[in-house]
């Protein structure tokens, strides 16, 4: 509904400025055949309806410096991706819309920091848990944690 699409778009964006969302149009085997794209349209028709009034209030509260404005326009995913947990249907379309917002580049990079280099103590962190995972332990875990070595599943036993 109207009120469900406002609601938690507003919920988003009043927790989580400049949030990156793409919309998901869930129940799809639920839709009789033919209305889907009908309903999608009608989807996206209210989620641009929301950006309107937002970018109007945003404004507004700008004008007349009002304190607790609005922040920042989400970035919404231009696709809405149809799913169905029952069918499976659209989860490798989910799967894919999510891909490209992290490797999107316009109007901005989303997520900066996405495949940058971990710092080394979480790199540390990572292999001292696995090795604690394998059942390794002494100079064999030390290694492994201090050389970043990870073992071989094949070889190895989780515990």
């Amino acid at each position: 509904t109207k009120a469900a699409v406002e609601e938690q778009l507003n919920m988003l964006c009043s927790s989580i400025p400049r949030a990156v969302v793409a919309v998901v149009g869930t129940q799809a085997d639920r839709v009789p055949p033919g209305e889907l794209e009908g309903r999608l349209a009608a989807l996206w028709v209210r989620v641009e309806a929301w950006q309107t009034q937002w970018r109007l209030i945003a404004r507004d509260h700008a004008q007349q410096q009002i304190e607790g404005a609005p922040s920042d326009m989400p970035f919404i995913y231009s696709k809405i991706v149809p799913t169905s947990s029952k069918t499976y249907q659209g989860v490798s379309e989910v799967c894919a819309a999510l891909q490209e917002l992290v490797e999107t580049q316009s109007p901005k990079r989303l997520f900066p920091r996405f495949r940058t280099p971990l710092p080394r103590g979480v790199e540390y962190a990572v292999g001292f848990v696995e090795a604690i995972r394998y059942g390794i332990e002494g100079h064999a875990r030390t290694r492994m944690v201090v050389m970043r070595e990870r073992p071989d599943p094949a070889r190895t036993r989780m515990v």
